[in-house]
C-alpha cells in the first residue's frame, strides 16, 4: 500500500468521520482529503454484532423461441404481462453485540466522533486491512485510545479500572507463565506478538508428588532439581508419559500443554524422578490397575527407591 509505504511510523492529521466498534474507525485524512479504514493495533474490541438484512432479488423469466435462450424481448426492455416476476427474500439472521460491545463503540464515539484525531500508521493484517495507534486531544495531552479502551472497556472490571494498582492476571508470550500485575505497569503490544511462540516448554516428573515451596521439604526438592539441572553441565533425556492441558493453569504457569516426564542422565537406567524418590525428596503417586510390562517394571523400581528412603528416615 502506498499509504502505508509513505508514512509508516508518522503522525497523520485527520478527523474521525465513523465509529464501527470500539477500535474499528474510519478517517477523513488531512490535507490529502483520502477516506482510509484503520484497526486500533493491540486491541480487539468486543464486537457489535449484525443487524438482519433482508436482500430482495428479482428474477425475470423471459419466453424464448431459440434453444440458446436468446429472449424475444430486448435485454433491457420494460417488463410485461406476459413476463413471470419472482421475488425472494434472502434473510441475515441477526447478531447480537458482545457484552460491552455498545460501550466500547461509544466510549470512541464520545471522545473522537468528528474530532481531530491523529494517526500512527504500523502495518497491515493478514486480510490486508490497516492498523495503527491512534491519539485523540484531551486538554493539554493527547491519548492514546487503545490504552484507554483496555482501561476502560476491553479488559477492565465493569466499572473500569478504579487505580493504577488495580491487578489484572497477565500471560507472558515468551515463558508461558502468569502472574498478576498492577495495571500501572500494562501496556499495549502489536496484536502479531499473540502468535510468537514460547522459548520454554512445562514440564512436571511423572509418577511423583513433588512438595511445593511452602510444604515441608519443598525448599530442599526444589534446590536439589535446580543443582541436578541448571547446576549440572550433564545432559537429560525427557521421556514423555503423557500430556496435561490443565496443569499448568492450575500451578499458575500458562495455558501451555505441561509434559509429563521421566528425565534420564547420560545413563538410561538413572533418572531424575528416580533420585529424588532416593533422597526421599518425592512420592510415588497411586499406581494404576492397568500398566504396561515396561512401566511396571520401572514403577516397582521406584517403589524400592521410596521404601529405602523410608528406612533410612531421609526427607519425607
Amino acid at each position: 500500500m502506498g499509504l502505508l509505504a509513505t508514512n509508516k511510523g508518522k503522525p497523520m492529521e485527520g478527523i474521525m468521520e465513523q465509529v464501527r466498534d470500539g477500535s474499528t474507525i474510519r478517517v477523513y485524512l488531512l490535507p490529502d482529503f483520502q477516506f482510509v479504514q484503520v484497526f486500533v493495533v493491540g486491541i480487539q474490541s468486543p464486537s457489535m454484532g449484525r443487524k438482519a438484512v433482508v436482500e430482495t432479488v428479482v428474477e425475470t423469466d423471459l419466453t424464448s423461441d431459440d434453444q440458446n435462450g436468446n429472449a424475444l424481448a430486448e435485454p433491457w426492455a420494460q417488463l410485461t404481462s406476459a413476463q413471470k416476476l419472482s421475488v425472494s427474500a434472502a434473510t441475515v439472521a441477526e447478531v447480537s453485540p458482545d457484552p460491552f460491545g455498545r460501550e466500547a463503540k461509544h466510549f470512541t464515539e464520545f471522545r473522537c466522533l468528528n474530532r481531530d484525531v491523529y494517526i500512527v500508521l504500523e502495518g497491515v493484517d493478514k486480510f490486508s486491512n490497516l492498523i495503527g495507534s491512534v491519539y485523540y486531544p484531551e486538554g493539554e495531552t493527547a491519548k492514546d485510545l487503545a490504552l484507554e479502551l483496555v482501561k476502560n472497556i476491553v479488559n477492565a472490571p465493569r466499572r473500569g479500572v478504579q487505580s493504577s494498582n488495580d491487578r489484572f492476571e497477565v500471560f507472558y508470550l515468551d515463558y508461558r507463565n502468569q502472574e498478576l500485575v498492577p495495571y500501572s505497569q500494562l501496556r499495549p503490544i502489536d496484536a502479531s506478538l499473540s502468535a510468537t511462540p514460547g522459548l520454554a516448554q512445562l514440564y512436571s516428573l511423572a509418577f511423583l508428588k513433588v512438595p511445593s515451596l511452602d510444604d515441608k521439604f519443598g525448599t530442599e526438592a526444589a534446590q536439589y532439581w535446580s543443582e541436578q539441572t541448571l547446576g549440572s553441565s550433564l545432559q537429560f533425556k525427557a521421556v514423555i508419559e503423557e500430556r496435561d492441558t490443565s496443569e499448568g493453569k492450575i500451578k499458575g504457569q500458562g495455558t501451555d500443554t505441561c509434559l509429563v516426564v521421566t528425565f534420564f542422565t547420560e545413563d538410561p537406567e538413572d533418572s531424575i524422578n528416580e533420585a529424588m524418590l532416593k533422597d526421599g525428596l518425592a512420592r510415588l503417586e497411586k499406581r494404576m490397575k492397568w500398566e504396561s510390562n515396561e512401566r511396571k517394571l520401572m514403577l516397582n523400581n521406584f517403589e524400592e527407591c521410596q521404601e529405602e528412603a523410608k528406612t533410612g528416615w531421609r526427607g519425607m
